[in-house]
């Protein structure tokens, strides 16, 4: 590995979130959805489609809260009002924050 390469590595740190254990049978729709609306934010990206990238911002914004992803849900309405202004550069970050979000999420039922 170059020197380069190893000061810039870091492992990520498993994002722990307390979930009402209420949602223990429903949690995993509720990722698989999450993820599916990444695959289609990133197709919107590439396509510039504000109006998609806009509304699956708005829709996560909406839902992340009340499964325990507050977060996520942050991130979801910059996403939200990056769309809205058109800006892609700031909606690429916030998708790239999203998908690393989603990856590194570690659930702890209470």
């Amino acid at each position: 590995l170059s020197s380069k390469f190893r000061t810039n590595f870091r492992m990520r740190e498993p994002m722990l979130v307390e979930v009402d254990k209420e949602l223990e049978d429903v949690f995993p729709v509720y990722i698989r959805n999450r993820q599916e609306d990444l695959m289609n934010l990133e197709i919107s990206l590439e396509r510039k489609d504000f109006q998609v990238l806009k509304q699956i911002g708005h829709k996560v914004a909406g839902n992340a809260a009340g499964y325990g992803l507050k977060d996520l849900g942050a991130f979801a309405k910059v996403l939200e009002s990056s769309a809205a202004d058109k800006k892609l550069d700031e909606c690429e970050k916030v998708v790239v924050q999203m998908k690393s979000y989603i990856k590194d999420l570690e659930l702890k039922f209470v």
